[in-house]
């Protein structure tokens, strides 16, 4: 999925709204996770 360009569609639609984060993988959860949001927090910080 092209997650960067999904985001910056958003929000230049005004999307001001929650953002579900989903972990699938072989890696502990909690470490999945916490690297998914800085990913998306990456991410959104490159749509501004």
């Amino acid at each position: 999925m092209p997650v960067l360009q999904c985001l910056s569609i958003a929000q230049k639609a005004g999307y001001d709204g929650y953002l579900g984060l989903e972990f699938e993988g072989i890696e502990e959860p909690e470490m999945g996770i916490a690297q998914g949001l800085a990913n998306l927090r990456m991410f959104l910080e490159m749509c501004k």
